[in-house]
């Protein structure tokens, strides 16, 4: 009787442990992955940096211009590489304030959408026959529409998440503070404008089996409600890299987020 509680034991420390271990490498992976998807967000400071994804943007932007080589562009470059500059000064004595709930929410897929106007969409993606509709559609996206091309691997991550099995989870959310960015549930923040960004809510990652790549979700507030995206990472060379984002809109319901 005693080896068999012994062995009983064993069992539930290794599995404990094990979930332990999950955790960890999900609030890892995020934290080294997040701030590159918000430094190629619009509504983060950072990404008017030089490596921003905003500044890229922009620069391209200026170089599709027929008169580059007039004073206009050489005025307008100025004016981007003066902005950049100076945000960087800022962002070497200031962090960036990301609001997000302190909670790690597993996705809760909600095939119907109630829409301002009126409108419901009651797409099921739980429906084996519309899922397969919808891939079809997702590899065309994320071959031919998305800036980057995108392994299809990560489609298969995206119906993982849909019938993902779940619990949400506290998290401490300093845990996360990295590069340019600390996070806070905090609404009285000091830091307003380009200096915040209006986060809501951060959804577990899911893995593929060799453990090299994940998707999870980061939603925000936008002015018609909270904005939702799968985001795309990968391993490489040891590293967690940002790869890609896509929109998402079925999910939970746009009340109490911070609760």
């Amino acid at each position: 009787m005693r080896d068999w509680t012994l062995i009983l034991g064993m069992v539930m420390s290794m599995s404990v442990y094990g979930q332990n271990i999950n955790y960890q490498l999900e609030i890892f992976v995020i934290k080294e992955t997040l701030p590159q998807f918000l430094n190629n967000n619009p509504n983060s400071a950072a990404s008017y940096l030089r490596d921003g994804g905003s500044y890229k943007l922009l620069f391209e932007l200026l170089n599709l211009n027929p008169w580059r080589d007039t004073p206009d562009f050489q005025q307008g470059l100025l004016v981007l590489n003066n902005l950049a500059d100076s945000l960087s000064n800022v962002l070497t004595k200031q962090k960036i304030v990301v609001l997000l709930s302190d909670t790690l929410f597993a996705y809760n897929y909600s095939p119907k959408i109630n829409y301002k106007d009126g409108y419901s969409d009651t797409t099921d993606l739980k429906v084996p026959e519309t899922w397969e509709h919808t891939k079809n559609f997702l590899i065309e996206v994320f071959q031919t529409e998305l800036k980057n091309p995108v392994d299809l691997e990560f489609i298969d991550l995206i119906y993982d998440q849909i019938h993902l099995k779940s619990s949400d989870k506290k998290i401490i959310l300093n845990d996360l503070n990295k590069s340019y960015y600390e996070y806070s549930r905090d609404l009285d923040s000091n830091s307003t404008g380009n200096l915040r960004v209006n986060g809501i809510r951060l959804y577990k990652p899911v893995f593929n089996k060799n453990m090299d790549k994940a998707c999870y979700l980061f939603s925000s507030q936008a002015g018609w409600g909270p904005y939702r995206k799968f985001v795309f990472v990968e391993k490489q060379g040891g590293l967690w890299v940002y790869i890609e984002s896509y929109g998402s809109h079925h999910i939970d319901s746009d009340d109490n987020w911070f609760k």
